[in-house]
């Protein structure tokens, strides 16, 4: 059996638009990675507490408690998961960029991401060498 570059990475994705969260569970499974999938930040963050993650991938602008609150509730955990590496996705851009990088995440994204350069981001963030 070949191996696939994400084997072994499980990823917990957060996006309230669920075509954007099916296609990037999609897209990483085929990558081999084990992808937890959460339509709300609060989803997301009770998995923090009950499963091993590897790689966040969130979306900075859903309702209630927002992709910022979400890397800020990350930061401020006193366990191991508060250096869990973290990429934020949203469809403004640069001017997201900043701010992601500010408020705790290790890389950006622009939606529509394309499927190589979610698996790169994940891959690098993970710290796996490229297949």
């Amino acid at each position: 059996m070949e191996r696939r570059e994400l084997d072994g990475v499980t990823v917990l994705v957060i996006d309230d638009h669920l075509d954007s969260l099916e296609v990037a569970e999609i897209v990483l499974e085929r990558a081999g990675a084990r992808v937890l999938a959460a339509p709300s930040a609060e989803a997301g963050l009770r998995f923090l507490d009950t499963q091993a993650i590897d790689v966040l991938v969130c979306d900075l602008s859903m309702p209630r408690v927002d992709g910022f609150d979400v890397v800020r509730a990350v930061r401020a955990r006193k366990d191991e998961k508060r250096s869990l590496p973290a990429i934020a996705v949203s469809g403004s851009g640069v001017h997201d960029a900043g701010r992601a990088i500010t408020a705790g995440f290790d890389a950006h994204a622009t939606k529509p991401i394309a499927p190589e350069a979610l698996v790169a981001h994940v891959r690098r963030l993970a710290d796996r060498p490229a297949a």
